[in-house]
């Protein structure tokens, strides 16, 4: 056999292998049976009705917890869209989703996690499993990375249809943790009238440290000057966190540095510490009481940072 003929070969098995993938890409069934971050449909779909004014929530599950978007919405007086889902999916990606959607006097709120700011471009399952549920959420990701994400979550596919043809199973119980659990405005609302654990799962080591990464700040100054030049703003806030792992000199470092750069930071990150015992089932995600004591601090540090949004402030 010429070389020719082995190269000829060598690309049609390669053809084949790309058909195959896909094949799978586009006719598996879903890698995971929980719809959770399926949800970024409904909040890209509020994100692009919404005209200008409004204000766009941008954080982790935190945000998706602990914020009432409809409380904000009657104090500022415009609509709210609450744009957290899950810290996994990293900074880069949550300002990527709604850069494009900013226009002239919008507020942009942002309360990231610990994990942000150490690996705010991160890639990992989460990523995968929200282009597997929402495959427009591909268009956030740089150029790049998309063919090695489409790559690997058509084998995701391939072994989803393997695995559902040998050991078929009912779909599971997920709790609260399903695209049906948010509201319209995209806040987390199933757990509200649900008993608080006994125990909080939570990863031992998220509240260890709380360190910046170099490249978290052309993610955020680059975000920055873009928002800004759409005519919104763009406001620094905190996540709600639980009392027992809070780290204040930690926190306190974050906000001057952030500030250094030429960030807007609204309130102090202590504000935004609440009891144990508000919160569900783990240290950011905030149960009813909390979430509205959340928001009413909010409130009060956009009104603040911002002159002339609140509703208080046109009567």
């Amino acid at each position: 056999m010429g070389p020719g003929a082995l190269l000829r070969r060598i690309a049609l098995f390669g053809l084949f292998v790309l058909a195959v993938l896909a094949l799978f890409y586009w006719g598996g069934p879903h890698v995971s049976q929980v719809d959770f971050l399926g949800a970024a449909r409904l909040k890209q779909e509020r994100l692009r009705r919404l005209g200008s004014p409004k204000v766009v929530v941008i954080g982790g599950s935190n945000a998706a917890f602990g914020i009432d978007s409809e409380a904000l919405e009657r104090g500022l007086c415009r609509p709210v869209v609450n744009m957290g889902l899950h810290a996994a999916l990293g900074f880069r990606y949550m300002t990527a989703e709604v850069v494009d959607q900013l226009g002239a006097g919008d507020v942009v709120v942002v309360a990231l996690e610990n994990s942000n700011f150490e690996k705010p471009d991160r890639m990992e399952d989460v990523l995968s499993i929200t282009v597997d549920r929402y495959p427009p959420a591909i268009g956030f990701v740089p150029w790049e990375e998309r063919a090695g994400l489409v790559f690997g979550l058509a084998l995701w596919r391939m072994q989803a249809t393997w695995n559902a043809w040998l050991h078929p199973e009912p779909r599971p119980d997920m709790g609260i943790y399903t695209e049906g659990s948010f509201n319209e405005r995209g806040d987390m609302v199933a757990h509200l009238d649900m008993a608080i654990p006994l125990e909080r799962k939570e990863e031992t080591d998220e509240f260890d440290t709380l360190y910046v990464a170099e490249r978290f700040w052309p993610i955020a100054t680059g975000f920055n000057e873009r928002a800004k030049a759409a005519g919104a703003k763009v406001l620094f806030s905190w996540p709600s966190v639980a009392r027992s792992v809070y780290r204040p000199a930690d926190s306190e470092a974050v906000k001057r540095a952030m500030e250094g750069h030429g960030l807007i930071v609204i309130g102090s990150p202590s504000d935004y510490v609440f009891p144990d015992s508000l919160f569900f089932d783990t240290w950011y995600h905030l149960h009813a009481v909390g979430r509205t004591q959340r928001t009413a601090m909010l409130l009060r540090d956009v009104c603040l940072a911002e002159a002339g949004i609140c509703c208080a402030e046109k009567k």
